[in-house]
């Protein structure tokens, strides 16, 4: 176990998780059951209804309309609370559904989501947090699958309103929190429940124990390295900045996402994305590394500075393969704007890059006359010990 974990504020957290996944019509759920009360006692496995609501003593097996597909039923299997020194213990039933369930069983609507109580943790580090998470939202989304960034169930916070709300008074945070669940960040429990529970829903639906493992691992590292770090007042945080932050306290954590992040845009490439953008060489542009906001700043520096919002969503559908919804590109440049990234030309449909997105683009694109390292992106590797993971 990592030492951090013991030391404030993470040892004064409340955990839990909920694992959505579907079958053909129930099978394997009494197995699963069978399994679980075997592993942790008959009177601490449930199966409910949807609409039934979680007290945390319990491991809840419920039906989930939004992870079926045709022809099968979808579940929704929430633990009980537990601490993060008995996180390894509640891995086994992570294991308990892989040997029931196969990859099959998880498309594009299912989700991992992670529960952080944070009733224990002092008032202004658990506000820090939430403007952490909410602050580089988009940058967790790098090195997860693109169907999170498209989903209707995890949808972005609005970080500057998550800002304002710290100042409101609570009464009036519950209801503007309680239209706030299908968000990537939810806060709908935070000022209901006496945990102070928050919900993070970026992650895909896993049936791997490592996967779940380093990822709370890395939203524990999250909790820490938010301690030494001052909100914004505006803008969205990028992942070479938020990988930065979580080396300093966990470095096998940052390592992980940003394996993931390369492997997410390796699987990604397409080169015909620079053919028609003569300000980039073809062999210039590293794809590993490339997130739907630097595609956008590329696509700007080729064209000379300006183009259309079209010209810059027919290119991120280029590189990553599929569509992507446009309205969420478009909140994106909204967001970039609001870093000062790019700017939009009046009332039109055409946008201009800024200095600090020509620097960045030429960063990514190793133009020589601006910078001469793409490495000076990333800095030295982090040290870790390997002894530290339990697998």
């Amino acid at each position: 176990m990592p030492e951090y974990w013991k030391e404030e504020p993470v040892r004064w957290l409340s955990l839990g998780f909920e694992l959505e996944f579907d079958t053909p019509f129930g099978a394997y759920i009494d197995d699963i059951q069978g399994l679980l009360t075997r592993e942790y006692g008959g009177d601490r496995v449930r199966v409910f209804n949807y609409n039934h609501r979680s007290t945390g003593e319990t491991w809840d097996i419920k039906t989930d309309g939004s992870a079926g597909r045709a022809g099968t039923h979808g579940w929704e299997i929430a633990s009980p609370v537990f601490s993060p020194d008995q996180l390894y213990d509640f891995l086994e039933a992570i294991r308990i559904i892989n040997a029931f369930t196969s990859d099959s069983h998880l498309w594009q609507g299912c989700g991992f989501h992670v529960h952080f109580g944070l009733a224990n943790v002092d008032g202004k580090v658990a506000q820090q947090f939430l403007a952490f998470m909410v602050y580089f939202q988009l940058a967790f989304l790098t090195f997860m699958p693109v169907s999170r960034s498209n989903n209707r169930f995890a949808r972005a916070n609005d970080y500057e309103e998550l800002l304002s709300s710290f100042h409101s008074h609570v009464s009036r945070a519950r209801k503007n929190a309680s239209t706030e669940r299908y968000r990537l960040v939810n806060l709908t429990r935070y000022h209901k429940d006496e945990r102070f529970r928050v919900e993070f829903r970026h992650h895909s639906g896993t049936r791997e124990p490592e996967k779940v493992y380093l990822w709370f691992r890395t939203l524990m590292a999250c909790l820490r390295a938010s301690m030494s770090w001052a909100p914004p007042g505006k803008g969205d945080g990028y992942y070479v900045e938020l990988y930065d932050l979580i080396a300093r306290v966990d470095p096998y954590a940052a390592r992980w996402t940003r394996e993931r992040r390369e492997a997410f845009m390796r699987t990604n490439r397409n080169h015909g994305f620079i053919d028609d953008l003569p300000g980039i060489e073809r062999d210039s542009v590293s794809f590993d590394r490339m997130s739907h906001e630097d595609i956008m700043l590329v696509t700007l520096l080729g064209k000379g500075g300006t183009c259309s919002a079209t010209d810059m969503n027919r290119k991120v559908d280029e590189v990553t393969d599929r569509s992507c919804r446009h309205g969420y590109l478009s909140i994106m440049r909204q967001r970039m704007i609001q870093s000062g990234l790019m700017e939009r030309l009046g009332n039109s449909n055409r946008y201009r890059i800024t200095p600090a997105g020509q620097a960045r683009a030429a960063l990514l694109c190793k133009k020589r006359e601006i910078v001469t390292e793409q490495a000076s992106l990333w800095g030295p590797e982090p040290q870790f010990n390997d002894n530290e993971v339990p697998f």
